[in-house]
């Protein structure tokens, strides 16, 4: 996948962007393997492949590249589920993917470091603004396709929201060992919703 950078490097672009999508990439990778976020700008270097001084030179200091990281992680997760969604999608498209045991139980690196970052979210603003950020586009976006879908629902962002918030704690629940039972049945309840049965 071809990184969108937040800001134009310095050197050479083509040399720019590559050494600073192959040092972001090693810190996602490092933190996906801890997991954890306090990773050493050192070990970032090693793993790209550059000199310790590049990483300041091509990305910039300890928050920056912390930031551009989380910027990176969203882009990649939005655009997996945009993706397997497709262009206009149901409200049950939307079901389907989100409570898709292969989807909820598989745990890329990319997940896992999701994950750290989602655990730090409490402390960590940046962390904290940018998973937000993601929710809040998914759940916008189940909400455009419950109103385009006709189905009289009363609050469609309240159920939107109640969908992903469901689907999200299932997908836990499942990494954890929950029966894919209990999947069937989150799905079920989700359905229910979003076909206005909400109470």
């Amino acid at each position: 996948m071809t990184l969108r950078p937040t800001g134009p490097g310095p050197g050479r672009p083509s040399v720019a962007l590559q050494r600073r999508s192959d040092i972001i990439n090693a810190y996602i990778e490092i933190v996906a393997e801890a997991p954890t976020i306090s990773v050493a700008m050192k070990e970032v270097a090693e793993r790209a492949g550059v000199a310790r001084t590049a990483v300041s030179h091509f990305v910039g200091d300890r928050h920056d590249i912390h930031t551009a990281a989380i910027a990176e992680l969203r882009l990649r997760y939005q655009t997996r589920i945009d993706t397997a969604l497709g262009t206009h999608p149901t409200p049950q498209q939307y079901i389907n993917v989100l409570f898709s045991t292969d989807w909820a139980v598989e745990r890329t690196a990319d997940d896992r470091a999701f994950d750290a970052f989602i655990a730090t979210a409490a402390t960590d603003l940046t962390a904290r603004t940018a998973i937000r950020d993601t929710y809040r586009h998914f759940v916008d976006q189940l909400t455009s396709s419950i109103k385009r879908s006709g189905v009289p629902v009363a609050d469609p962002g309240g159920v939107a929201y109640a969908v992903i918030c469901l689907a999200e704690f299932n997908s836990t629940l499942l990494t954890l060992g929950n029966e894919h039972t209990w999947n069937d049945r989150a799905r079920a309840i989700a359905t229910q919703l979003v076909a206005g049965h909400e109470t």
